[in-house]
């Protein structure tokens, strides 16, 4: 449900807020990442294949995976 899914985001993000700490987000919802990250890291195959700032992978993919994601 998408209203459980932003509720349970903003939870997440808010305590991230206060106590200062690290999230990591393993999701298949690029606007999840789009919405939430700062960093973003590509997996094919359960290999790493591209790994930087969101803005910078969604602006310019570099590898033929995260280019027919996006």
């Amino acid at each position: 449900d998408v209203t459980v899914q932003a509720q349970m985001l903003e939870l997440l993000l808010q305590l991230q807020s206060e106590r200062g700490m690290a999230l990591m987000l393993i999701t298949h919802d690029l606007s999840v990442v789009a919405q939430t990250a700062q960093r973003v890291v590509v997996m094919y195959a359960g290999q790493v294949v591209e790994t930087g700032r969101v803005p910078d992978i969604f602006n310019a993919p570099r590898h033929p995976y995260t280019q027919a994601l996006l």
